[in-house]
């Protein structure tokens, strides 16, 4: 049985049914595809903020409304509140180089922003 296109073996449940988490498997060719497509894309902050969810795994939320103060680009980590997380619970993030790069480059187009988006 599939759900929402997962197939049963690749998603977790509640004791409701509820799907609780999903598993999605890429070629290197499907990633490569996507990185090429952003990187031509005209809107460049919508651009980042995908990457953004693809190499850190967080949710569209969390991207889109972080802060500035809650990553240390120098340890690369990112840090975000309990009040900011869907389990209400401190979560740290350990940023990859890719993700660095990228935030560098936006914190420089950006020097006096509060908000990444």
């Amino acid at each position: 049985m599939h759900h929402r296109g997962i197939p049963a073996g690749r998603r977790g449940s509640n004791a409701k049914g509820r799907l609780t988490h999903s598993r999605v498997d890429v070629t290197r060719e499907q990633l490569d595809h996507l990185y090429a497509a952003l990187e031509a894309h005209d809107n460049k902050h919508l651009a980042n903020a995908i990457k953004l969810l693809v190499w850190t795994g967080a949710r569209s939320g969390e991207v889109l409304g972080a802060r500035w103060a809650e990553f240390d680009l120098d340890n690369g980590i990112w840090v975000r509140t309990a009040a900011r997380t869907k389990q209400k619970q401190l979560s740290v993030v350990p940023l990859n180089p890719s993700v660095l790069t990228l935030l560098n480059e936006m914190r420089k187009a950006d020097a006096d922003g509060d908000l990444l988006f």
